[in-house]
């Protein structure tokens, strides 16, 4: 991974390594090997068509295999010789995902940022619109080292105090609260036009109210409730932890995380100390959060 400041922006770059370079290119030579081959026969097919009156269909087949086999070339491409470029400053960051000339960016604003993770799937933005992957380049070291450094750089959650909530009148990143007339807390999740449900909770002592849906669904309450925050392993080896209300009918998932329980945990904690309720972890959490 190379870094570098530049114009009161630290600059991270990282390109495909090891055996993902391999795998790429062999696919590529596989791909391109298919591509060219299907491309003669669709040309000459349209060309045989052209006298026969079937030029409509080869046409078509023609337009549709050139499109495709240049996308997925193009993905192959940036898989061998492609580069990521993560830009950092106080406003937030900006993902730069380069092919030589070709450049393709995006920009994430501070406020809308959750946490950093470094998952199976590269090293991911965790936003209040959904997750953003920054890279999926670079060696295991290179992609932790990446995370770690964006945690610090933008002051997300990248230790303990940070995981836990250091200041009890702030709610965890990517939600909003506010003191109700009856003096209970409304926690709410901040909305974005990719996530237009209403996410709210009311808590007080001994109770908890949720209200999930579109429009203006229905009130929950439940009395004396537990936190807890569940794992378990999915299809693909990812860790999953969900944050959980169990109550007597049941329980309710208030939100959930792959392999990284740091805002999680950060936001269990927070809605325990409202509502005077013990936050449950897992086996393997309870050491790392001991403090």
């Amino acid at each position: 991974m190379k870094r570098e400041f530049e114009a009161g922006r630290h600059v991270f770059e990282l390109r495909p390594q090891g055996l993902q370079t391999l795998i790429a290119a062999a696919a590529l030579l596989v791909m391109g090997s298919g591509w060219a081959s299907g491309e003669w026969f669709a040309f000459a097919g349209l060309r045989r068509a052209l006298a026969t009156g079937e030029r409509v269909f080869f046409g078509l087949w023609l337009t549709a295999w050139t499109l495709g086999g240049l996308f997925v070339l193009g993905r192959l491409l940036r898989a061998v010789a492609g580069r990521d470029r993560i830009e950092v400053d106080g406003d937030g960051l900006r993902r730069l995902s380069v092919l030589g000339p070709l450049r393709a960016g995006k920009a994430i604003a501070r406020e809308r940022l959750q946490g950093i993770s470094n998952v199976r799937s590269g090293v991911v933005a965790r936003t209040i619109d959904g997750p953003v992957v920054l890279t999926r380049f670079g060696t295991p070291a290179d992609q932790h080292e990446l995370m770690l450094e964006l945690r610090r750089q933008l002051h997300l959650d990248g230790d303990l105090r940070d995981a836990v909530g250091a200041t009890p009148d702030q709610p965890p990143l990517g939600w909003v609260s506010e003191v109700a007339p009856d003096g209970s807390v409304v926690l709410r999740r901040a909305r974005g036009p990719l996530n237009p449900l209403r996410h709210e909770y009311r808590l007080a002592p001994g109770r908890l109210e949720t209200c999930l849906g579109i429009g203006d669904p229905p009130w929950h309450s439940f009395d004396n409730p537990d936190l807890a925050i569940e794992s378990f392993n999915d299809s693909d080896g990812d860790t999953i932890y969900r944050l959980v209300v169990r109550h007597v009918g049941g329980k309710s998932e208030v939100a959930q995380m792959i392999d990284d329980p740091y805002a999680l945990v950060q936001l269990g904690r927070w809605m325990s100390r409202r509502i005077e309720r013990p936050l449950e972890l897992p086996r393997e959490l309870r050491e790392r959060f001991a403090a």
